[in-house]
């Protein structure tokens, strides 16, 4: 291995598309490369501003771009370092290294792909605590297996130079960034074996993981992936990442044309106001969508309770600035759909007790089915169908209460907060279908399977959990099982907002 590192401090502004151009068309970027996209400037007041630009058309479900992590920090002990399971999520067995243990390993293989980089800092771990009384942070581990890869020249999934033009986000306020720069010394002597010395050059690779790592399934599993970095965010992105083990995959979500750029949506998932502020505080964006400018010009907190004092109306309440004040200081609840004002105070205390009761109720190992009811008819008559608390029990018996309207409430709430073409949605089905076929609702079932049919003609995933699906519904003949919307689920309940198509 190469002992050296660069002595030079990154300059990510410095000839940064020159420099981008050469080294992504390695990877099959530009005009001619293989894979139908480039890296160019996307603005004409500031040129160092890139954004990846589609160099033909693209159909829905059309793969763009596949990579996987150029270096990762796992979960240590209870993840495995080289696939990233849990036992949870499949793992048969979980063996911490022999030197250092730390890492674990779930199989010989995992364990004998991850030794190129993990045997220059195992017997370094050990000494990193002796110096600094703990093992190192994941951010400090992210930082020397990026400088790890580098030496050994594993440049499958990037390179050094493209990871050099990531944009660097420094925040000197930001709690993992004191406590990596702080023990930054220790990292360089002994993770690195390399000279103190070089304390801003590594603070600036650290400063740019805030913007441009990803989170694999919790926040402690980042994952540097520089080949997917490039894509600009849009609250209403026309693209969309699949995760399929370690290997992520840009798709079209909508149809894109050539010489369009190709966005993607940093925070899917999250509440309009969870990430207007997300997008500020990390990733230094002032979104100006419709849905970003609701949040910044009323306040929404884009929460959802029923609207329950209107007949027949079942709206959706959010919590927002008083429009009768001008004062941004004043928030009251009010309906989107019929104007209806409700105090604010009452309507969140009275939700949060009715969420803890569900919650209590769905957890309690022998609750009984009628209470089950009762929590949850208390739920809708307070909450809107786009309130998402249900996925929190969806593993805790709510099938067998066998309330179809209960499904199709989890199902609408994942299509409008994540999208129907995501991870989330799909996840969803390939657990819901077989669940339902052993409680035997074979309606329901079919219905599931095929939505996952359809999104495998898509995306053509053919995951292993796609195969495991297929197995149970072959095993139980669903195939002549006729299903929509209104014979599977039957007429909405009562407190269904009908302006929702469901």
């Amino acid at each position: 291995m190469n002992e050296t590192i660069p002595n030079y401090i990154p300059n990510f502004k410095e000839d940064r598309l020159k420099v981008l151009e050469e080294e992504t068309s390695k990877y099959g970027f530009g005009d001619k490369g293989k894979l139908g996209i480039k890296i160019a400037s996307v603005s004409k007041d500031d040129p160092i501003q890139l954004g990846i630009i589609a160099c033909k058309d693209f159909r829905v479900g059309e793969k763009i771009v596949s990579s996987r992590p150029y270096a990762h920090s796992t979960e240590p002990k209870i993840r495995c370092d080289g696939c990233h399971k849990t036992k949870e999520e499949g793992a048969d067995k979980m063996m911490l290294c022999g030197g250092c243990s730390f890492y674990a390993y779930c199989s010989k293989g995992c364990q004998t792909l991850m030794w190129p980089v993990h045997k220059h800092e195992c017997k370094n771990f050990v000494g990193y605590k002796k110096i600094a009384g703990e093992f190192p942070s994941k951010t400090t581990r992210l930082a020397a297996r990026v400088m790890i890869t580098a030496r050994i020249n594993q440049t499958l999934n990037g390179n050094l130079k493209i990871i050099d033009k990531l944009i660097n986000i420094k925040d000197e306020k930001d709690v993992e960034m004191q406590e990596s720069v702080e023990g930054l010394s220790k990292f360089a002597i002994t993770l690195l074996q390399d000279n103190p010395a070089k304390l801003e050059f590594y603070k600036e690779y650290i400063g740019k993981f805030s913007p441009n790592v990803i989170g694999h399934h919790n926040p402690q599993n980042t994952l540097l992936i520089p080949l997917l970095t490039f894509f600009n965010h849009s609250c209403n992105a026309n693209a969309i990442i699949h995760q399929k083990d370690l290997l992520y995959s840009v798709y079209a979500d909508k149809p894109i044309k050539k010489g369009e750029e190709i966005f993607l949506n940093y925070q899917d998932g999250s509440t309009d106001a969870e990430r207007f502020d997300i997008l500020q505080k990390i990733y230094k964006i002032h979104c100006h969508c419709d849905k970003c400018s609701v949040v910044e010009n009323t306040g929404s907190l884009d929460v959802y309770y029923r609207c329950k004092d209107t007949p027949n109306c079942n709206g959706r309440v959010d919590i927002r600035y008083d429009p009768s004040s001008n004062s941004k200081t004043n928030t009251i609840a009010l309906c989107l759909k019929c104007n209806k004002t409700y105090p604010k105070e009452p309507l969140i205390k009275k939700g949060d007790k009715i969420k803890e009761t569900l919650s209590t109720t769905f957890k309690f190992e022998y609750s009984s089915r009628q209470s089950k009811v009762q929590a949850l008819e208390q739920y809708f008559e307070h909450f809107h169908v786009y309130d998402g608390l249900l996925m929190d029990f969806f593993y805790h018996t709510l099938i067998e209460l066998d309330i179809p309207f209960v499904i199709k409430r989890l199902e609408l709430y994942l299509k409008h907060k994540h999208g129907q073409n995501t991870d989330p949605y799909y996840t969803f089905l390939i657990i819901a279908a077989p669940r339902l076929v052993e409680t035997n609702k074979p309606k329901l079932a079919a219905y599931y399977l095929d939505q996952i049919i359809e999104f495998d003609k898509k995306f053509n995933l053919s995951s292993s959990e796609y195969q495991f699906v297929f197995k149970h519904m072959r095993g139980v003949q669903l195939s002549n099982v006729k299903t929509d919307n209104k014979s599977t689920f039957g007429p909405p309940d009562k407190y269904f907002d009908t302006d929702i198509k469901y």
